[in-house]
């Protein structure tokens, strides 16, 4: 995963995060994913797995696709 993504994935879930009022700790506790990881992808220095992606889009509510849809425009808007 390329550094942009990487940063653009982390604004995606600490919008969708923020968005549902909750902290990096509510959030991990709906993923099932400890807070230091949800810290590293915000951030945008983790390098999630699919699995973890999945348990992110899962806990957010929102399918993967809108997750990808959403770094695409990012990506593209920094172009």
């Amino acid at each position: 995963m390329s550094e942009i993504t990487k940063a653009a994935l982390g604004q995606v879930v600490k919008r969708m995060r923020k968005g549902k009022g909750w902290t990096q700790i509510q959030l991990g506790q709906e993923c099932d994913i400890t807070r230091c990881i949800i810290l590293e992808i915000e951030d945008g220095t983790g390098n999630p797995t699919l699995s973890t992606l999945c348990k992110l889009s899962t806990g957010l509510g929102v399918g993967l696709s809108e997750i990808f849809c959403q770094i695409e425009r990012i990506e593209e808007a920094s172009w």
